[in-house]
């Protein structure tokens, strides 16, 4: 099903829209109003400001940010079939350091979106490259407090 109206055809429906958001800092629901016109009420706490940096600067902030906090849950979110991304994480990040399609104590977690769907974290850097409005969503979304944007240029 690619629309909720394509039901209706089919059974009988009804369709409620949440309207607060309890999960994410003010900040990252106020960006995620602004990046996809919703009109969502923030009723968490105040955050950080999101970031949206190049992609190195991304990756030595967000291992900044575990060096300084190796207890917090971390992640890397990108899209399935993303070429080159592991390469370039490497190039950045020591291989022990993070772990590939897992969720490990002090490791980053590096996962594709459908990976990260209903998972929480402190710090969340979106690698948004070929990513559709939903799982954009989704991945800024997975953030607690920390979001970071970044595209990769490979």
């Amino acid at each position: 099903i690619r629309d909720w109206d394509d039901l209706k055809d089919i059974i009988s429906n009804n369709r409620y829209f949440l309207k607060e958001n309890y999960r994410n800092t003010l900040q990252i629901s106020e960006y995620c109003n602004r990046t996809f016109n919703f009109a969502m009420n923030p009723m968490g706490i105040s955050g950080t400001e999101i970031k949206k940096w190049p992609f190195v600067l991304a990756l030595n902030n967000l291992f900044g940010y575990f060096r300084e906090n190796p207890d917090s849950r971390i992640a890397i979110i990108y899209r399935k079939g993303l070429d080159n991304i592991e390469s370039e994480i490497k190039r950045n990040i020591p291989e022990e350091k993070y772990s590939l399609g897992t969720l490990q104590p002090n490791k980053i977690s590096l996962l594709t979106v459908e990976r990260a769907k209903g998972l929480e974290f402190e710090y969340v850097l979106v690698i948004e490259n070929h990513m559709t409005e939903n799982e954009k969503y989704v991945s800024f979304t997975r953030a607690l407090d920390n979001l970071v944007v970044a595209k990769a240029v490979f």
